[in-house]
């Protein structure tokens, strides 16, 4: 074949639709722009990803270290609330509520007194002693309920102090167990709250203490009246039942007078003794305002009593840093021979404050002092009390039996609400009836507490 033939054969196919330079380039252009595309596109998803809150995680699942910032619910509020007023309060949505209590007393002291019966030391001597150690537990029940529970552990042989259970409902009050028998404001006050380290001489003096019995109350506005049926203390109780049942009542006005807290009060108490195989011996005496000590000055003779009558009246104010209280009290008692001798006792107390408080107050009975600048924050409470204090016992029947005048004063220190420490003296001075010469006796106390 000659070479012009061979040109005019026909070219292959795919040297015929092979794409040229510039298509092929076009093509990658378009590859690249659509890359692009889906980067900024990617990009955008994850910024708002970012910028949307996390859904909440559970509690039990773990979270990692990238998601710190994810908020986790708050656990529901529990059906417990627990409150700290001295101790813990534990108290419940339905009306419970639990909270132990106590208080410790420590007292160090002097007395200063002539050898007598009680005692063959002549002169001065020194005591220390664990005055009161009450642990219990109190609180709330359901419908209107409410209880006490506290036992001494201070007296060799422990002793039950408050114990009982109560009901309220408005102002009504109701109670069973064993509880002070609505005695004065000195003794109805709690021995936490007290101006001096002993009470009044005639308390002691006509046998005060708790007693089981069934009571009722009524408050109302500026005025409250108790009554009640009450046999003998749980330590007193004999197998055979209670060798005594007393009915007692008292009074209380206690009308707020511009800045003056007003306190009148009257009570109430008869007692009778049954019949025992074994006599129902009592003897009236008291200690010179000194608690660890087996000195009487005064005392009647022991004799069998078959019925005690007993009538006090108190009075007290108070007006910012000052009070003022005082009491009177009767106390006859029928002998087995049909003989009633006639006991009288009383006190009256000045007190003022150095800090800018005042005494507490709530329910006819003195209460809490809380320092307007407790100890951190300022010095605490400080208080200056004086007392006269008048004791007589004259029994014609008795050689031992005659009268106690005492006079003293106190310092009181209160850094904290739960923390409280006294200092008082008294001088003493007794009269016989009989043949003893008359005595003075001195005594100085300090007492160091804490309460719960």
């Amino acid at each position: 074949m000659s070479v012009g033939a061979c040109a005019l054969l026909p070219v292959p196919a795919v040297a015929q639709n092979a794409p040229d330079t510039a298509t092929l380039a076009r093509q990658v252009e378009e590859l690249r722009q659509q890359v692009e595309a889906l980067r900024a596109e990617l990009a955008a998803t994850r910024t708002a990803a970012a910028d949307s809150p996390q859904p909440a995680l559970p509690v039990a699942q773990t979270v990692p270290a990238t998601a710190s910032a994810a908020v986790v619910p708050k656990p529901a509020p529990s059906a417990v609330q627990v409150a700290f007023k001295g101790a813990p309060e534990y108290k419940s949505a339905d009306g419970w509520s639990f909270k132990p209590r106590g208080r410790i007393q420590f007292d160090a002291g002097y007395i200063d007194a002539a050898r007598s019966i009680d005692s063959a030391v002549d002169g001065p001597r020194y005591a220390a002693v664990l005055r009161r150690a009450f642990i219990g537990a109190q609180g709330t029940i359901p419908g209107g309920f409410s209880y006490r529970a506290e036992i001494d552990l201070a007296p060799k042989t422990p002793e039950w102090a408050d114990l009982y259970l109560a009901y309220d409902r408005g102002p009504l009050n109701i109670t069973v167990g064993q509880i002070y028998p609505f005695l004065g404001i000195e003794q109805m006050s709690s021995d936490l709250f007290p101006s001096f380290t002993e009470r009044a001489a005639f308390t002691g003096a006509f046998n005060y203490r708790r007693r089981i019995g069934l009571a009722a109350g009524y408050t109302r506005n500026t005025w409250m009246v108790n009554a009640g049926v009450f046999g003998d203390s749980i330590a007193d109780v004999v197998p055979d039942g209670a060798r005594s049942i007393g009915f007692d009542a008292r009074a209380v006005w206690m009308p707020k007078l511009e800045d003056i807290q007003l306190h009148l009060g009257a009570s109430a108490h008869i007692r009778h003794y049954f019949d025992y195989p074994t006599p129902n011996a009592t003897r009236y005496r008291s200690r010179p305002y000194f608690f660890s000590t087996t000195i009487r000055p005064i005392e009647t003779d022991t004799v069998n009593i078959e019925d005690e009558r007993n009538y006090g009246l108190e009075f007290g104010a108070i007006r910012r840093r000052a009070h003022v209280v005082g009491e009177f009290s009767a106390f006859q008692s029928l002998r087995a021979n049909n003989i009633r001798p006639t006991y009288y006792g009383g006190y009256a107390e000045i007190g003022l404050f150095l800090t800018p408080d005042t005494r507490g107050y709530r329910a006819g009975q003195f209460d809490r002092t809380v320092p307007a600048h407790p100890l951190g924050d300022g010095i605490g409470a400080i208080e200056l009390n004086a007392r006269y204090d008048y004791l007589d016992l004259t029994d014609n029947s008795s050689i031992f039996a005659g009268r106690q005048q005492s006079i003293g004063g106190s310092l009181v220190w209160t850094p904290l609400p739960n923390v409280r420490f006294i200092g008082d003296y008294v001088h003493n001075h007794f009269f016989y009836r009989g043949f003893p010469p008359n005595a003075d006796v001195d005594t100085a106390t300090v007492r160091a507490q804490v309460d719960f």
